[in-house]
């Protein structure tokens, strides 16, 4: 729907980024890569970033797929101060497919529709300043959401076969079968479809704090047993243990799953906001800043009056845990041995051709001659 062009320096020429794709924005998610600069340089990471042509991807497509996130991501408006547009009632009138002539009509040129306009109806405040934009919930998204299969719209589901038709039986793969029970044991629940003005505040939280808790000198302090000789755990069991901490920090986790009145848990917003030149009401400037992506800012000044967004950094995502990369893939089982058969003779390739059985005896050495036998 976007169309984003670039420059490597002020003065140079402007390129078109190429159109992206859900491939090219899960496996941007899978990366960790700084820019070089170079839109044709090749993006060769692990697990592998493909191109359209089945290779290495270019360092274009890659930023296509980063500008996109960061956009969907990061583009926020006050509430209320977007809206849908109405949709063309005159187009829908005219169905005839043919005109006077009794001719059919040529395509309609596709109209290019925005996703949002201005709503007319957007009053802002602008005696109290920008003081009530400082509120969270005073934010809305204003992109829409990419799903976790790398799309913005929800893929309807598959049509169910019919109960009465009976499936072949065909030869099951072992190697399939795992496959398949691998893929159904990891199965994820689906995922919610999002709103396009979603609140700012319902994103998922950027971490959660634990916040040790206060000891109390009248309770009596029970001593606990000493072992003997404490237990060593095996590499795996810690690798195990990295992976499961490294899990919990990655899964996403909504505001409302924690309590605002729990003291042990501090929870840390995806977004922060702060008031710059706070000495005039009327030169205060809102900024709300997110911290899942350092350098995407938001801002409004005249009491909401003007509002917009803007972006300096890196275009890399913001993690607290340690970027580690996919494992490879699990060694795949060598295939079995094929049973091996001589090749028959020529004569016995001309026997089975004209529907006799072959000679018992392949050998073309014992085979008696024909000299002999006219003897």
């Amino acid at each position: 729907r976007q169309s984003f062009w670039v420059s490597a320096e002020a003065g140079a020429e402007w390129t078109l980024l190429p159109d992206t794709t859900p491939q090219h924005i899960n496996a941007s998610r899978s990366i960790n890569k700084l820019f070089t600069g170079d839109l044709d340089a090749p993006v060769i990471v692990h697990p592998p970033f493909h191109g359209d042509d089945g290779l290495h991807g270019l360092e274009s497509e890659y930023l296509r797929a980063q500008l996109s996130r960061l956009v969907a991501a990061t583009y926020i408006s006050p509430t209320g101060a977007l809206e849908r547009p109405e949709e063309d009632e005159g187009d829908e009138d005219d169905d005839d497919e043919l005109d006077e002539n009794g001719k059919p009509k040529p395509p309609k040129p596709a109209k290019y529709q925005a996703l949002t306009v201005v709503s007319k109806e957007y009053s802002p405040d602008v005696e109290n300043g920008v003081a009530g934009l400082l509120d969270l919930e005073q934010w809305v998204h204003s992109e829409p959401f990419i799903y976790k299969d790398g799309r913005m719209s929800k893929v309807p589901p598959k049509p169910e076969e019919d109960e009465d038709e009976e499936p072949e039986d065909e030869p099951v793969d072992e190697e399939e079968e795992e496959a398949n029970a691998d893929e159904n044991k990891e199965e994820e629940p689906e995922e919610e479809e999002r709103d396009l003005f979603g609140p700012v505040k319902r994103d998922y939280l950027y971490g959660v704090i634990s916040v040790p808790k206060e000891p109390n000198p009248e309770e009596e302090e029970e001593e606990e047993p000493v072992d003997e000789e404490p237990q060593e755990l095996d590499a795996e069991a810690l690798a195990e243990k990295e992976r499961e901490e490294e899990d919990a920090l990655k899964k996403p986790i909504e505001d409302d799953e924690i309590a605002d009145d729990d003291p042990l848990k501090k929870k840390v917003a995806a977004w922060t906001s702060s008031v710059v030149n706070a000495i005039y009401k009327k030169h205060g400037i809102a900024a709300i800043r997110s911290v899942r992506w350092p350098g995407a800012v938001a801002f409004a000044a005249n009491g909401g009056k003007y509002w917009g967004s803007v972006y300096l950094g890196d275009g890399l995502k913001k993690t607290d845990y340690n970027f580690v990369p996919i494992p490879a893939p699990k060694i795949q089982k060598e295939k079995k041995d094929l049973t091996e058969v001589a090749d028959p003779t020529a004569a016995n390739e001309k026997l089975v051709t004209r529907g006799e059985e072959p000679r018992e005896n392949d050998s073309e050495d014992e085979q008696p001659d024909e000299d002999e036998e006219e003897a």
